[in-house]
């Protein structure tokens, strides 16, 4: 009669006993994300960087998407992906006001597929024309209100 002993079998036979060592199951299976995306804010011109944890069995193949179109590998975007660790990113070097919206991390294998997703902001550059703009009226004030002392007291000239 068979008795298992913490993760060994042991049967008997005859008047021998013969132990077995069982061996772990390979978990395969669909990935899944074990960290997924987080949203982020960044300026105009920064550098922004999307991280996530992906697992399952086999190792899963990744994709990226930005607002449902393929993101490719270039000189502005760095894809990474460790398959050892699982470890996935998607770094933009200098972020621009085209470059915000949903980024979405496909991983698939042979049993399925997981996708996480979040959105990235960019801010600054309305900012920052509120801001000219805001110097701009000022500026404009103030001379509008040099140009009517001017015709209010000819003596105060204005070069």
């Amino acid at each position: 009669m068979p008795e298992e002993l913490g993760g060994s079998v042991v049967e008997e036979r005859s008047s021998r006993r013969v132990d077995k060592t069982t061996r772990p199951q390979r978990d395969d299976g669909p990935p899944y994300f074990v960290n997924a995306l987080e949203p982020l804010r960044v300026m105009d011109g920064d550098r922004a960087k999307l991280c996530a944890l992906v697992a399952g069995s086999p190792t899963a193949q990744v994709s990226w998407l930005h607002d449902g179109k393929p993101v490719k590998e270039n000189p502005d975007f760095h894809l990474t992906y460790n398959q050892q660790t699982g470890s996935v990113g998607l770094e933009i070097l200098e972020v621009f006001p085209q470059d915000g919206g949903v980024y979405e991390c496909v991983a698939s294998n042979v049993y399925g597929t997981a996708s996480v997703s979040a959105r990235l902001t960019v801010e600054g550059t309305c900012i920052i024309l509120l801001v000219f703009c805001f110097i701009c009226i000022y500026a404009f004030s103030a001379l509008t209100l040099l140009v009517g002392r001017q015709e209010e007291h000819p003596a105060v000239k204005i070069e």
